[in-house]
């Protein structure tokens, strides 16, 4: 009896025993756990990713350290987005002008407006070339948006009198109100008053001159375009013999002409000619056009009407 109650007693022992080295196993454990835990956090928060930066430059212990503008440069080079994901916009770049070229010359074009004017005012405006326009007074209503459009595209507009009469069989009083009848319609029409004076067939007989206070431009090439209708042999009559200076005679109201204008535009533009107006051909020559003056040719190009660098 004795013997079986020591029994009990050793066994109740053990497991006392037992349970205390499991428990202290469990607490050893969750200390264990708690400081793996914590230096875990601590090892996360010692490597937690850095902000990305937008471009990486090149630094030496000698060389400062990049300025804003740089660091502007070197994002856009890389076409990188800006901190906020904003994207800086390159500034626009100015066009250069185009290089003058060594040649000028002034096409015009009496008789019109006309049904062909549109067409070709479409082929100047393609070379970016100017050109002077020397209007009937009578062909002026119902054109006068092509008016305002040679005005506005930069063109200059002339005066052919109102019916394209011989001013030398008539009297000064009428000459003058031919001129000033055109030059009023001109003005109501696109708000610019002509003053170049082209007299009906180049007449600048005396009573012409003194009727006329207005500078009168005749012309150095006339390829007799309203004879020819045709564009072929009209391109051929001006090439032969145009020249740094001229003023070229052509009519808009012939389709032919219109057609060897545009032919013209582009064989002189590729020979190293700028089509200019009347007065911006003269006022290159230094001898630019005035009151009772009478104008056939420009020179060439002189130092006072060359461009001033900037």
């Amino acid at each position: 009896m004795l013997y079986q109650r020591l029994q009990r007693k050793r066994i109740l022992r053990l497991v006392v025993f037992t349970a205390a080295v499991a428990l202290l196993c469990v607490l050893a454990q969750l200390s264990l756990s708690q400081g793996s835990l914590a230096a875990g956090a601590v090892l996360f928060e010692a490597s937690a990713p850095q902000p990305e930066t937008l471009c990486t430059l090149p630094a030496s212990p000698s060389q400062a350290l990049p300025s804003p503008q740089d660091f502007l440069h070197h994002a856009l080079a890389r076409n990188l987005s800006l901190p906020g994901g904003q994207q800086e916009e390159p500034a626009p770049q100015q066009e250069e002008p185009a290089p003058q070229k060594p040649f000028r010359i002034a096409l015009t074009f009496d008789d019109g407006p006309g049904p062909y004017t549109g067409r070709l005012l479409d082929g100047l405006a393609q070379y970016n070339a100017k050109a002077t326009f020397f209007v009937l007074g009578y062909r002026i209503p119902g054109n006068e948006t092509l008016l305002a459009r040679m005005a506005a595209e930069g063109h200059e507009i002339g005066n052919h009198s109102y019916s394209h009469s011989l001013f030398q069989t008539m009297g000064q009083s009428a000459i003058s109100a031919e001129i000033r009848q055109t030059a009023d319609l001109v003005e109501t029409a696109c708000g610019v008053r002509p003053w170049l004076v082209r007299p009906p067939y180049g007449d600048l007989s005396s009573p012409v001159k003194e009727a006329l206070s207005e500078p009168l431009v005749l012309w150095s090439v006339d390829p007799e375009d309203w004879k020819l209708r045709n564009a072929d042999a009209v391109v051929r009559a001006v090439m032969s013999c145009v020249s740094d200076g001229d003023i070229v005679l052509l009519h808009d109201i012939h389709p032919t002409s219109v057609d060897a204008a545009l032919i013209l535009l582009e064989r002189l533009s590729q020979q190293g000619y700028d089509f200019v107006t009347v007065s911006e051909l003269f006022a290159q020559a230094g001898t630019p056009v005035e009151q009772n003056g009478h104008y056939r040719q420009a020179g060439p190009r002189s130092e006072a009407g060359l461009p001033q660098q900037p």
